[in-house]
């Protein structure tokens, strides 16, 4: 029979990578106030359930993308505690940044946690969070992610083919592989 991919044991390791992510971030409610309306560009803000941003953070595809993602996650959530991003700084009322950039990190402080699509090291700072690209796991996505998970339980993964599809540039080398 088939080794089936470990799911539950791929989100563990998920869980651990964010709460390892989010232990540098160590602050008051009044310091990630002040950074998220420093930042108010960026900070996204969770009042009982709703989400608000500022008009600046709107007009980027990626971001408005990010948005839609949230409010699905939230809308689909019976909790959000202590496995999330999220800065609590009042009853009912949360705040985090986020980071669209495709080399994230850019925001680094630790008043406010940053959720980002990427990072160009481990030990960046932001907590990692699938891009908006990918849609949310509850609208278009859906379907695409059971069959992944069902082709997952079938397929041997001792007997996969060793290759990696790669997007996106080498970097910090004077050519690329291919001497372009």
């Amino acid at each position: 029979s088939a080794a089936a991919y470990n799911w539950t044991h791929a989100l563990h390791r998920v869980h651990a990578t964010m709460r390892q992510a989010l232990a540098s971030y160590q602050s008051t409610a009044d310091e990630a106030l002040a950074l998220a309306l420093e930042k108010r560009d960026h900070a996204v803000w969770i009042v009982d359930g709703k989400i608000y941003v500022d008009r600046a953070f709107l007009g980027a595809m990626k971001d408005e993308m990010h948005l839609k993602t949230m409010r699905a996650v939230l809308q689909n959530s019976k909790r959000l505690g202590n496995d999330t991003a999220l800065t609590h700084v009042g009853s009912g009322v949360s705040v985090y940044g986020y980071e669209a950039s495709a080399t994230g990190g850019h925001h680094c402080n630790q008043s406010l946690p940053f959720l980002v699509i990427a990072k160009k090291a481990d030990d960046a700072c932001g907590v990692m969070i699938p891009n908006p690209y990918f849609e949310n796991p509850y609208g278009e996505w859906r379907h695409d992610f059971e069959e992944l998970q069902a082709l997952g339980t079938r397929k041997d993964w001792a007997k996969r083919n060793p290759r990696v599809f790669w997007r996106g540039q080498v970097r910090g080398h004077p050519q690329d592989p291919c001497g372009r």
